[in-house]
């Protein structure tokens, strides 16, 4: 994924590791209710490992097969292009990390 955004906005992407902990905890610094935090990533941890449910409900829905996440991030490229800030995470709390996604600074890798 980290790659994926990156070719979409011509940069190279880096993400850091981070304990679930961390994670709760900065989730809360940034408004979130610690109960909502906390099963955030209870949630995230218990879905390690377990295929997606695929469906056709996009197609269904809107008459045309779903995007590829190559075809999103570049259709979104501009969202990931403002000043350096945390984008989001995604879970992997089953062995206790959560990598979030962080645009890399302009001359680092």
């Amino acid at each position: 994924m980290v790659r994926t955004v990156g070719d979409a906005i011509g940069r190279e992407l880096s993400y850091v590791e981070m304990t679930a902990e961390t994670a709760r905890v900065a989730l809360v610094a940034r408004g979130f209710p610690d109960g909502f935090a906390t099963g955030l990533l209870a949630m995230q941890a218990r879905s390690v490992g377990v295929p997606a449910l695929v469906t056709n409900e996009v197609h269904r829905v809107l008459g045309r097969p779903a995007l590829t996440f190559a075809r999103w991030a570049a259709d979104n490229a501009y969202v990931f292009g403002g000043r350096h800030e945390d984008h989001g995470f995604c879970g992997d709390g089953g062995i206790g990390r959560v990598w979030w996604i962080r645009r890399s600074r302009p001359g680092t890798r």
